[in-house]
């Protein structure tokens, strides 16, 4: 991986850095409408920290569409964009399932999305580490369309989470009462859905980085470079003289 100065204010870059942006602000609408006791003040800021949230998913949409569209893909952006996509979403499920249980009965399920999400985000980071040293940065981690579902059906989820309860931002709309026990029943079974794609998605990917890993240690590529990927001096010479040779 290079980092280059000029890739630092590229679009895509410049999207990704309005989303970490975007994450206290977040958190500050959803902090006011955990601790505000007014039932309409409440659902006020709750669709503050709503906007936001999909302000910054869709900052992320665009920003993979310019990069890959006007072949601005960079190394920095390889590394933000997933780490500003995880916290947004972490951060606004935890929140959210703070919100839900201050002022919603029986949400159990919220908090087992939590966990699982949080705990697969830590070990696919610790897991990234260790590939990305045991392979001198040539393992290419990328995401996948397991990774790719995850996300999507983990933002479905959070979706839902938001508009769960009597007392919610769709309360304005006067929703009948079993319109509100479909979401929350529906709310549930996306949410355990998830936990299972999230688990499978991790299982996925390990098994892929080390799929690699060990290919590239078969071939004997690793021992002719650096830790950081580089190809070290004495392995280019030595391919400076094979092509004079051949």
């Amino acid at each position: 991986m290079q980092f280059k100065k000029e890739d630092l204010f590229t679009i895509p870059n410049i999207l990704t850095y309005v989303r970490f942006i975007c994450l206290p602000i977040f958190l500050a609408f959803m902090g006011i409408c955990f601790n505000c006791e007014d039932s309409a003040t409440r659902t006020g800021w709750l669709f503050a920290g709503f906007a936001t949230f999909i302000f910054a998913e869709i900052t992320d949409i665009i920003d993979g569409k310019v990069a890959r569209k006007y072949n601005m893909v960079t190394d920095i952006g390889k590394v933000i964009d997933p780490i500003a996509d995880k916290l947004m979403q972490c951060f606004a499920i935890l929140m959210v399932a703070l919100v839900k249980t201050k002022w919603v009965d029986n949400v159990w399920f919220i908090w087992v999305f939590v966990g699982v999400l949080i705990a697969k985000e830590i070990a696919m980071g610790v897991q990234s580490k260790y590939f990305m040293r045991a392979s001198k940065r040539q393992v290419e981690q990328m995401a996948n369309k397991v990774g790719k579902a995850g996300a999507a059906i983990n933002f479905v989820g959070i979706i839902l989470t938001f508009g769960l309860g009597v007392d919610n931002m769709f309360g304005w709309f006067m929703m009948p009462q079993i319109i509100l026990d479909i979401l929350y029943y529906t709310d549930m079974v996306v949410l355990l859905g998830a936990c299972l794609l999230q688990i499978f998605a991790f299982t996925n990917y390990t098994i892929i980085y080390a799929k690699q890993l060990k290919k590239l240690k078969e071939s004997g590529i690793l021992d002719t470079l650096d830790k950081f990927g580089n190809p070290l001096p004495q392995s280019v010479e030595e391919n400076k003289v094979d092509e004079e040779q051949k």
